[in-house]
């Protein structure tokens, strides 16, 4: 080989050239997937982060949703109690075991039918009046339907509360 031949110093210009170029070539794969292994990492990280946050949230949620369902069942048996109460109480008022009664003032009691005799004595003393079976059991029902009213409103106005509670405070993530 001849030094002074142009053409085995272009092929070792070229030949260098090409080393070079598929050394850079390989840095940079190296360094791409290197790269891309971080990248798949951090990615993995991120995704591990939100499977472990879903299950909290989702655990939290069949907590809250157990917790629902207690009160509403509690809720229903304690309606079953004062409707038994209730209907007790107005079989007491039926068989006149119970009765109900309002006061009432004899300001003006005659004695005859016509009118003209005069008050009995002891007039303007304070008595009391029975009132009829029917119009107490309607009296029991109507108070029954309204405590109950207001029990539903009350356990409304609370599951309302804790899920507003629970949707103001979300699962923190780390």
């Amino acid at each position: 080989m001849n030094w002074l031949d142009p053409r085995a110093w272009l092929a070792l210009i070229i030949w260098t050239a090409a080393v070079a170029f598929f050394a850079d070539h390989r840095a940079t794969k190296i360094e791409r997937t290197a790269g891309e292994a971080r990248e798949l990492k951090i990615s993995n990280d991120a995704k591990d982060k939100k499977i472990a946050a879903d299950a909290e949230s989702k655990a939290q949620e069949r907590k809250l949703a157990a917790a629902f369902d207690q009160r509403i069942a509690q809720t229903y048996k304690d309606q079953a109690n004062e409707k038994a109460a209730a209907d007790r109480l107005i079989a007491d008022l039926r068989n006149r075991n119970k009765r109900l009664s309002i006061p009432v003032t004899d300001t003006f009691c005659r004695v005859g039918t016509d009118g003209s005799s005069p008050a009995a004595a002891g007039s303007g003393a304070e008595g009391r009046s029975d009132i009829t079976p029917g119009a107490a059991e309607f009296l029991a029902r109507l108070a029954e339907r309204g405590d109950n009213a207001i029990r539903k409103h009350a356990t409304l106005v609370d599951l309302y509360n804790d899920l507003r509670n629970a949707c103001m405070n979300p699962i923190h993530q780390p």
